[in-house]
């Protein structure tokens, strides 16, 4: 029987209070095991970190915040860039575009889109494509469509630069709450609150595959080289699947309580997720077995893995994003205000 739950879309219990504050970072340097250096930032009070992006280059790291600004830095640096501001609540869902001119973001406030040119730092255009708040909002690979969820049963992909509504996907029961484009842009997959894991065409919107295997609720998935998507559910299980062919592959070894979210390397090979007791693990995809675990004493909301594989950021609600070295795990240092 699938476990489904009901969902306050507030910051939760242990959420700061709402509003910008100031930042002051002091960067301090140290080497990780393989001699690269790795850093880690916290922001001010009320940053709470929901969403993390990668430039495409690896080189720019976004952050989608409950204060309701982007913030943004160099990597690895540590050099914050200029913050975005304009949502005036939680942002819970940022991309950056494949050309790095382009950033879009999601949130619950109105309107809950926003489209940014970094050159400027400034919103061009905005729209509310689904009522209440956009769980995620992602670019296709080449940067033409966007895809979308939020507080409704619907997927909808839209024109990356002018937001005109495209298609519109149906089939979900319940709030669909993460996506994941297929590397070669032709099709979708998105999962919620039904436990399923949905494989669309990007193009014509039609439903290719409908899976099912976890018992609850789905936090996350992604998509990597080959038909590879693995899914994160509130069961407590990550599975892998053939998202092209349209079967399961294997489940994880293990159970993990309140997983929030699931990345792949760009080559496959390994997964990482986090869950809400804050801890960050890696997976060997093939195997399907754990590799290496940081226990956090925070919840950890995202995790993502850098374009080129090098590097892993993760969300917490300490308010701190971490910078881990992905192939050796190495912790990162401390940007505090």
């Amino acid at each position: 029987m699938l476990r489904r739950r009901t969902f306050n879309a507030g910051l939760g219990s242990d959420s700061r209070a709402a509003g910008v504050c100031s930042r002051r970072q002091v960067l301090t340097g140290m080497l990780g095991l393989a001699g690269s250096l790795l850093c880690e930032s916290a922001w001010a009070e009320g940053f709470s970190p929901w969403r993390l992006a990668w430039s495409a280059d690896g080189t720019t790291l976004a952050v989608g915040a409950g204060d309701g600004a982007i913030y943004r830095w160099e990597i690895p640096s540590g050099k914050a860039l200029p913050v975005l501001r304009g949502h005036t609540d939680a942002v819970f869902s940022v991309a950056i575009s494949p050309d790095g001119k382009r950033l879009v973001s999601g949130g619950r406030d109105e309107p809950q889109l926003r489209l940014w040119d970094l050159a400027t730092a400034r919103t061009v255009r905005s729209g509310a494509a689904h009522p209440r708040w956009i769980w995620t909002a992602y670019f296709s690979p080449d940067g033409a469509r966007l895809a979308t969820c939020g507080g409704d049963s619907l997927v909808r992909v839209l024109d990356g630069t002018t937001l005109t509504p495209l298609l519109e996907l149906k089939g979900h029961d319940g709030t669909v709450k993460r996506l994941a484009w297929s590397p070669d842009g032709r099709r979708l997959a998105s999962v919620g609150d039904d436990g399923l894991l949905h494989v669309w065409d990007a193009t014509t919107g039609a439903p290719l595959h409908l899976l099912a295997g976890h018992t609850s609720w789905m936090e996350g998935v992604a998509w990597g080289p080959g038909g590879l998507v693995v899914t994160a559910s509130g069961d407590g299980t990550i599975r892998a699947w053939d998202g092209t062919a349209g079967k399961a592959l294997r489940q994880f070894e293990g159970r993990v309580a309140d997983l929030t979210s699931v990345t792949l390397s760009p080559d496959g090979q390994r997964a990482a997720t986090g869950d809400e007791g804050g801890g960050v693990r890696w997976w060997d995809t093939a195997a399907g077995t754990e590799t290496r675990r940081y226990a956090g004493k925070r919840g950890c909301l995202d995790v993502a893995f850098s374009p080129a594989g090098q590097w892993l950021a993760s969300a917490h609600r300490d308010d701190a994003v971490r910078l881990w070295d992905a192939r050796t795990g190495a912790a990162g240092i401390v940007l505090k205000p």
